[in-house]
């Protein structure tokens, strides 16, 4: 399935749960001072929404709305000079789904099994990528000095996954990171 197919499909699974879709900004960051990080690029998905994230109002066409759904074009630096290996992309579209104080961690995972396992052609009209289940391997966070292990996260994956196919992992094996050695601007 093209990228494009996946997208698509991913920005239509959640506006059909009441996500506003809402556009790729740029990719230089805007000027949130004191609010997003201060790197020149984009380099996650979230980044432009941290101020959204915070509790700054999403409004669209003057209305506030509390579900958003977005696939944001990101530059890596962070890791420039392994680029080229199977694994490293310096430019990439980060798709994501976000509630601003709308909904937790059931319903995020919910909706993410689903769209990962229904079937393309799901007769309902919620066709997802249709992956095997068996085939999916799901890691949550497990804990460190400045948050708890996620044991609630945990659970619900293993309402729908076999215990195995869970695992704990620390932030820096399961996250991408707005290092520091990122491209910057001056403070």
């Amino acid at each position: 399935m093209p990228s494009s197919e996946i997208r698509k499909r991913f920005l239509e699974f959640f506006a059909k749960r009441g996500h506003a879709v809402i556009p790729s900004v740029s990719l230089v960051t805007s000027d949130e001072k004191g609010v997003t990080n201060p790197t020149l690029f984009n380099t996650a998905g979230m980044q432009p929404l941290i101020p959204y994230l915070l509790g700054k109002p999403y409004l669209v066409d003057g209305k506030e709305v509390k579900r958003l759904a977005s696939a944001q074009k990101c530059l890596r630096t962070v890791d420039i000079d392994d680029v080229g290996d199977r694994t490293h992309n310096t430019f990439f579209e980060m798709l994501g789904n976000w509630s601003l104080g709308d909904y937790f961690k059931k319903a995020a995972i919910s909706w993410s099994y689903e769209f990962l396992t229904n079937p393309v052609d799901a007769p309902d009209g919620n066709g997802g990528l249709g992956l095997d289940p068996r085939r999916l391997y799901i890691t949550v966070f497990e804990g460190d000095a400045n948050a708890p292990r996620d044991d609630e996260a945990a659970n619900i994956w293993r309402g729908l996954f076999k215990e195995h196919a869970v695992a704990h992992f620390d932030g820096d094996t399961r996250t991408v990171k707005l290092a520091a050695s990122s491209i910057c601007l001056p403070p």
